[in-house]
């Protein structure tokens, strides 16, 4: 935001080591007043689950909430369980255990401002019906594959687990005998070899899957990259009649590499050498 001519140079480093070309953007910031966000953000609930004719949840409840601010813009969002501490919101929040539960909320925006607090109160009775099916959970190998069938580079591995009843609570995988571990996102195995991917689901019921296996190759990539990334910037903010900024510019780089993948991406504002 320092007011005056800027100039902005910026490349990219593949993991291969190649390096893309300098380019240079060129930019103005000017003095100007920007108005000031005075207005909270808003934020609204939501209860999802089954419900029995007195609108209770049965079983489970899954409570959401959703902010939006159209100044400064959301900064957090907070929740309080039946009286006790804030905590903040990141995801939704089942509910389990029976009875009555009172849901308090309240959101903060980047200018400060905090919204009132709201709050949602709502039922979880007993599921008359008890859980004894195990989840199902199947796994997904992509990857670019040989004449062989041998992944070349890298494998990613995707599990998915399914459960109509209780729901599922937890997935996990041993790969290539080292141990169990929480899944939570999908596996890249580059090292080359045949691999052995074990997995199993558990739902919240208690019920565990049977052990399921996968196996599969990878081979090394015997192609070199030697092409360097591609870079591209954008600017954006208020500008005057001239094209200068008003007050501020921000300056978004965007870096691509068909290849081995971006490393790195740096730059070097007014000469003040290249930062990544």
């Amino acid at each position: 935001d320092a007011v005056g001519a800027h100039t902005l140079q910026f490349r990219a480093t593949d993991t291969a080591g190649n390096t893309s070309e300098a380019q240079t953007a060129e930019f103005t910031v000017v003095e100007g007043d920007v108005e000031e966000d005075t207005t909270a953000p808003t934020v609204e609930p939501m209860v999802m689950g089954q419900q029995d004719e007195n609108g209770a949840y049965i079983g489970t409840a899954a409570f959401m909430l959703h902010a939006s601010d159209e100044g400064s813009g959301v900064a957090s969002v907070e929740y309080q369980v039946d009286g006790g501490a804030w905590l903040p919101y990141t995801t939704t929040v089942p509910f389990t255990d029976l009875g009555e539960h009172t849901v308090s909320f309240r959101a903060t925006d980047v200018a400060g401002n905090v919204s009132e607090v709201g709050s949602v109160t709502f039922t979880v009775v007993e599921d008359g019906e008890q859980d004894t099916t195990a989840p199902t959970v199947t796994a997904e190998v992509t990857g670019e594959q040989d004449d062989n069938g041998a992944f070349v580079g890298s494998a990613t591995a995707t599990l998915t687990a399914t459960d109509d009843a209780s729901g599922v609570e937890s997935v996990e995988y041993d790969l290539d005998g080292a141990g169990w571990a929480p899944y939570t996102e999908p596996l890249v195995v580059d090292e080359p070899g045949e691999h052995t991917l074990v997995y199993r689901a558990t739902d919240a019921a208690g019920n565990v899957s049977e052990e399921s296996v996968t196996e599969f190759v990878v081979v090394a990539d015997a192609g070199e990259d030697t092409t360097a990334p591609v870079v591209e910037t954008q600017l954006s903010g208020a500008q005057d009649e001239d094209g200068a900024y008003v007050g501020s510019a921000s300056v978004q780089l965007t870096a691509t590499d068909d290849g081995s993948g971006v490393a790195s991406v740096e730059y070097d504002l007014d000469g003040a050498g290249w930062t990544e």
